[in-house]
């Protein structure tokens, strides 16, 4: 049985982490994104790419967030989209997932001017969180496409 290398994590114990390593991680994700504020983008990428291996998978959707978000700050839209998208498949629980594909649509739709990528990401956000904010303004972008 073939099992992806986030359930293996998962499934090694490395998702646990103490109420402290939590606190210090809630820290760390605050200081990342007052550094995406301050426009400082190469850095939060470095300090999200050091973080990430020793991460629980909580902790590790929300670097991805942080790191979708900091390489949309410097252009790197296909990077961004792919980082937004990690959380959801590799961390489908995690509490970020359906806005990390609700970013990942709106940039395949903005910059990377790719409406059927779109379309598919907002259609799996339906589909698997649908009872989420994120879901219902996903059908409305589906509506207002299917409108065009």
């Amino acid at each position: 049985m073939n099992k992806s290398w986030c359930t293996l994590l998962v499934a090694a114990g490395l998702g646990f982490t103490t109420l402290t390593a939590t606190a210090q991680a809630v820290v760390s994700i605050n200081q990342l994104q007052a550094e995406l504020k301050a426009g400082q983008y190469a850095n939060v990428v470095n300090e999200v790419n050091a973080a990430l291996p020793q991460s629980a998978p909580a902790l590790a959707a929300e670097l991805y967030m942080v790191k979708g978000a900091a390489l949309a700050g410097e252009k790197k839209f296909a990077d961004a989209a792919l980082a937004y998208l990690r959380v959801p498949f590799c961390y489908p629980q995690a509490f970020a997932a359906p806005e990390a594909l609700l970013r990942a649509a709106e940039i395949e739709v903005g910059p990377l001017k790719d409406p059927a990528a779109a379309t598919r990401i907002l259609q799996k956000l339906v589909q698997t969180y649908p009872r989420t904010v994120q879901a219902l303004h996903a059908k409305h972008l589906l509506a207002q496409h299917l409108r065009k």
